[in-house]
């Protein structure tokens, strides 16, 4: 017998007692060993602007690395709108994960020639936050993050310690400081893969501009 085909499509919608509204959408197709999943949410608060979270991708369930690829892109999303112990944020951006050799040059992250193969995954980050706040302020105190992840031999990683192990990071986030016209940096790359090095770039990052408890510093270095 072939494979089990999957055909479905779902549409829900909901209204709350202060007139928020919100829709979601989902659909599936292909067969059960090699799903094509799309979704798209869009929530309209009563007293803000409206805000959406589209994904597409590929999902192989009985696959060693079940998501082969996935597009995630968010327009205003508030995370405490989702999850109340989460912080309030305004996101906007794409995520998007692919193979390596999927992605054009400039989108790679750092790696060894020849080194990326079939099972080598990219992850490629590019979003701003529009609502940066301190932690203290039930906030997320980072206005962007840019850059990306690129994950070696997936199909062998079986807990998130040997993700973490294989990363080849390169990521940097745009820090908010004391003064408007001013921002920090925070960046991350390397990899701790086989004796490899991973730095920690920082530039001018203010503690206490992330929580109103920390010390009032500026740091400047690498670690």
């Amino acid at each position: 017998s072939g494979p089990m085909p999957v055909q479905l499509a779902l549409r829900a919608t909901s209204a709350w007692p202060d007139h928020s509204q919100g829709t979601l959408k989902v659909a599936l197709r292909g067969p059960l060993s090699d799903l094509h999943i799309q979704a798209s949410g869009v929530l309209q608060p009563a007293q803000r602007g409206s805000q959406s979270l589209d994904l597409e991708g590929r999902l192989q369930p009985f696959a060693a690395w079940p998501v082969s690829a996935l597009k995630a892109s968010a327009k205003a999303l508030d995370l405490s709108q989702l999850l109340g112990s989460l912080p309030r944020t305004s996101l906007s951006g794409v995520v998007e994960v692919a193979p390596v050799q999927t992605l054009s040059p400039t989108q790679r992250a750092p790696s060894k020639p020849g080194s990326a193969g079939v099972s080598d995954l990219g992850v490629r980050i590019s979003v701003r936050n529009a609502d940066a706040r301190s932690w203290d302020q039930h906030g997320l105190p980072v206005l962007g993050l840019s850059g990306g992840v690129t994950l070696h031999d997936v199909s062998r990683l079986k807990t998130w310690q040997e993700v973490w192990a294989v990363a080849l990071w390169d990521l940097h986030a745009a820090l908010p400081t004391n003064q408007a016209s001013r921002t920090a940096t925070l960046g991350m790359s390397g990899s701790l893969h086989r004796g490899n090095t991973l730095r920690i770039a920082l530039d001018g990052v203010e503690p206490l501009a992330l929580h109103a408890r920390a010390p009032a510093l500026q740091l400047q270095g690498q670690i």
